[in-house]
């Protein structure tokens, strides 16, 4: 009987026991792993943030992907510097036009009319022009060619005559009649030439920058028909409002739209106001063949007066969402601090900034990125 209640009571135990109702005793899934605090610490380094005092939080790791770069402040007197605009304009000496000295029609030289862009050599032909006078002046030139021929052969049938006569004829009379028929002959070339072809010469070497001749042309007195320019001396002109600028210029760069820097040699100012503002004239040093008359370039002009500040990269300065200028600050190892300036331009291609804490560091590489972090 022991025996049977014995192996009951092992029976029991073995098996599974059934769950009420409402209740479900399946085994409990396996919870996520917990997200533990060195996980949340590292996620929130690194990613950067603006804090709401407006500056930056930016961990070093993503510093190093941004290639963040400072420059120490150092506030100092700097050369000051004056910016206008100018324009590139020929030299006096390396300009020059083609014009009709008459009425005329247009003719082409052996090679042809020259076109924009070619090469032509001081007295070289560029064309011919074959008067085209007026009924009139035709006419009196007509008449007066008929009446010198004429007196020509009488004076020539004298001159022979009276040299057959000689002892008999004083040799002032034999003078007299070559002279009239010297003059006869000048007569005669002078009215031929006004019917003959006049050559069109390039007054200079150079390029031809302009053109309005046409083969067959009729043009008419002072009719411009090349423009020539010499590109190897060109001049820069700005137009300064400050009278005293030109007694304070020590040196001046000319940057153009490419980014090219190109020197400046200062030649003089207009004594003429245009426009109440005083015209100041500039060659330019070196080739610079490529640019051509009329291209805009952003003169600088250091001057003797100094301002404090501190000179700084192009690359320093961003923009803020208003358009603002400004620099960030690096404060602290993973703070960045905006400030608002005013920079102006430096005599080295620098920009010249004024009210930066000295000693302070400053971006000056990744300042537009920075100003990209919302």
């Amino acid at each position: 009987m022991k025996t049977r209640i014995l192996a009951m009571g092992l029976a029991l135990l073995a098996a599974p026991l059934g769950a009420h109702e409402g209740h479900d005793h399946q085994p409990a899934p396996t919870p996520p792993p917990a997200r533990t605090a060195v996980n949340t610490a590292a996620a929130v380094q690194e990613r950067a943030e603006r804090l709401p005092d407006g500056a930056l939080f930016v961990p070093k790791p993503l510093q190093r992907q941004l290639d963040i770069r400072t420059q120490l402040v150092d506030n100092r007197p700097q050369p000051q510097t004056v910016t206008l605009a100018g324009h590139l304009i020929a030299a006096s000496n390396a300009n020059g036009v083609v014009q009709a000295s008459q009425p005329g029609l247009l003719l082409p030289p052996a090679g042809g009319l020259p076109g924009i862009g070619q090469q032509v050599r001081q007295g070289q032909i560029l064309g011919w022009l074959l008067p085209q006078p007026n009924a009139a002046d035709s006419a009196s030139i007509d008449a007066g060619l008929a009446d010198a021929i004429g007196r020509q052969r009488q004076a020539e049938q004298d001159l022979q005559r009276l040299t057959n006569l000689r002892p008999h004829v004083s040799q002032q009379q034999l003078d007299l009649l070559k002279i009239d028929i010297d003059t006869q002959q000048q007569k005669i070339a002078a009215y031929r030439q006004a019917r003959a072809r006049q050559p069109l010469k390039a007054p200079l070497d150079g390029v031809i920058s302009g053109s309005k001749a046409l083969a067959g042309q009729v043009v008419d007195l002072r009719d411009t028909l090349f423009e020539i320019v010499d590109p190897r001396s060109l001049w820069v002109e700005v137009v300064s409002f400050d009278p005293a600028l030109p007694r304070q210029m020590q040196a001046a760069h000319a940057n153009t739209a490419d980014g090219r820097r190109i020197e400046l040699q200062w030649l003089g100012s207009s004594g003429v106001l245009r426009d109440q503002a005083r015209p100041l004239i500039f060659r330019l040093q070196g080739q610079q063949h490529d640019l051509a008359i009329g291209t805009r370039v952003e003169v600088q002009i250091q001057v003797s007066g100094k301002q404090a500040g501190a000179l700084l990269p192009t690359s320093a300065v961003s923009r803020d969402l208003n358009g603002n200028r400004m620099v960030w600050l690096h404060q602290q190892p993973e703070r960045f601090v905006p400030l608002r300036v005013s920079p102006q331009p430096g005599h080295d291609g620098r920009l010249l900034v004024s009210g930066l804490p000295q000693g302070a560091r400053v971006v000056i590489s990744g300042a537009s990125l920075l100003a990209q972090i919302r």
